[in-house]
């Protein structure tokens, strides 16, 4: 008898059963059951199931769920992983790009405040923007007017 979409309860037997046809579940009220099987599409539904995961992923429960879901579509997981590094490779260089950026940006910022502490100190500007390795014009920039002329 089916109790429920793709849940069915088998009668006559001492111990209560049910047999659960996952392709029928319902996706919205199933959702975790429903993912229970091994043919998972590679694409879109992992990366799903992946995205519900991620909020759940410190709760005992879903990480075995999570393996069990893993390990009966190990193929389709490494496909999603394999196209996940060939996503990164493919942006590779303007993640190289942006992190020389990034790292370029911190030195002047640093730069920038040693420079500050050392005027504090009476360093000249010639002085400073040799110690900071920058050119004098942009020492000259970073100070104040009035702290220029001393």
């Amino acid at each position: 008898m089916e109790t429920d979409s793709g849940i069915y309860a088998l009668s006559g037997d001492p111990i209560p059963m049910q047999v659960i046809v996952t392709k029928r579940l319902s996706r919205r009220e199933n959702y975790w059951l429903q993912s229970l099987r091994c043919d998972l599409q590679a694409g879109s539904e992992i990366q799903d199931i992946l995205k519900a995961y991620e909020p759940k992923k410190h709760d005992l429960w879903y990480q075995a769920l999570m393996e069990v879901i893993v390990r009966a579509n190990w193929e389709k997981m490494e496909e999603e992983r394999d196209m996940c590094n060939a996503l990164r490779e493919l942006f590779a260089e303007e993640f190289r790009v942006s992190e020389e950026r990034g790292n370029l940006c911190g030195r002047e910022q640093k730069a920038h405040e040693v420079a500050v502490n050392l005027h504090g100190m009476g360093f000249s500007m010639e002085n400073i923007a040799k110690v900071v390795g920058m050119q004098i014009e942009l020492v000259q920039q970073w100070l104040p007017a009035s702290a220029q002329t001393v």
